[in-house]
């Protein structure tokens, strides 16, 4: 089989490869542990094997620190063996705990690829992007197997992060790795990260999916603004409210959300299930403001998005003509820099 490689060191492999015996095996037969390898995290694989050999004489303090590199990294079996050997699931560093460090991963690491390749015995040179789709399904299980096994062994997934990160959202938030805040709770990130096995997991373990962040997001707010559908929906089966706060300080609803990003699929969504779309916030915003605001879309495919929340909301009786401040979404379609949105509104 041909595909891209890279020069792993046999206990390298084992290692990312979730296979702590082989790991071990190797080192007894020859293999050195001072190999240099040209990634930033090899001193952290270096250390993860060392605390494998040593079994007997490894600190707590090598137990957890290990125990932070195969909650990155999304290793199960070898979490699972740490956890038993003693490691502590409960101990933060830099604000995150192993199962806060498991979630917050939103793209594979580095020699995902190279490892997991040769396990991928569907792949055919005709469709490369199979691979990729395999990989990417691969990738999300090994995190909820990760947080399966921290949960097993007592993780807290009400347990908040503890940073000082301070970020206000707006529109350039869609799909944007920065959108972040403080007291972040496993569901938080589950839902940024788009696991959506992990988010159904979460919800198993009871996990409160009105919850919200110390800045005042609840899970779904994530789940929204990164455009993961099927989580939303998830998370929509588990509350009662058919158009649930998501944005506690201001009363800003899950539609309000969805027409904000031009998320058409989920406004759908919401508003056939009996959301108001003429409910505002608490500055008097409706869903028709929010999906007028995003002015500038970037693509013509985001453009027609838009359109199409716009005429989503019309059909299920949005008031155009609302009294709101600072202007009634009449107003501001009639100057909405978009021409086909300038159309829809002209008297």
């Amino acid at each position: 089989m041909r595909g891209p490689r890279i020069a792993l060191h046999s206990w390298i492999f084992a290692l990312l490869g979730d296979a702590p015996t082989v790991a071990v095996h190797l080192m007894g037969h020859g293999a050195r542990m001072n190999q240099i390898v040209r990634c930033s995290r090899a001193h952290d694989l270096t250390r993860l094997l060392s605390t494998l050999v040593e079994s007997r004489t490894s600190s707590q303090g090598q137990l957890d620190d290990s125990l932070r590199t195969t909650s990155n990294y999304a290793l199960p079996r070898i979490t699972r063996l740490l956890l038993e050997r003693g490691a502590d699931q409960f101990r933060i560093h830099r604000g995150f705990a192993p199962i806060h460090i498991a979630l917050d991963r939103r793209h594979p690491w580095r020699w995902f690829t190279e490892v997991r390749y040769p396990l991928c015995s569907n792949y055919t040179e005709e469709d490369p992007g199979a691979v990729y789709m395999y990989m990417d399904s691969v990738f999300d299980s090994m995190i909820t197997e990760t947080v399966t096994e921290l949960l097993k062994a007592g993780a807290n997934c009400e347990l908040r992060t503890k940073t000082t990160i301070f970020h206000e959202c707006t529109h350039s938030c869609w799909k944007s790795r920065e959108c972040d805040h403080r007291g972040q709770r496993a569901l938080h990130l589950a839902c940024a990260g788009g696991f959506q096995d992990a988010v159904s997991l979460l919800l198993q373990y009871r996990a409160d999916p009105s919850s919200s962040n110390l800045d005042g997001y609840t899970p779904l707010y994530y789940a929204l603004v990164q455009g993961y559908q099927n989580s939303a929906r998830r998370l929509l089966a588990a509350v009662t409210p058919n158009n649930p706060i998501v944005y506690v300080p201001h009363n800003t609803t899950a539609l309000h959300v969805a027409c904000r990003y031009a998320f058409s699929s989920m406004a759908k969504v919401l508003l056939e299930a009996g959301a108001d779309p003429n409910l505002g916030d608490i500055n008097g915003r409706t869903p028709l403001h929010e999906a007028l605001s995003l002015t500038s879309p970037g693509t013509r495919f985001r453009e027609w998005q838009v359109i199409k929340t716009l005429n989503l909301l019309k059909r299920h009786g949005a008031n155009p003509d609302i009294e709101s401040y600072p202007k009634s979404p009449a107003v501001i379609g009639r100057w909405h820099p978009l021409r086909k949105v300038h159309d829809m509104f002209r008297p």
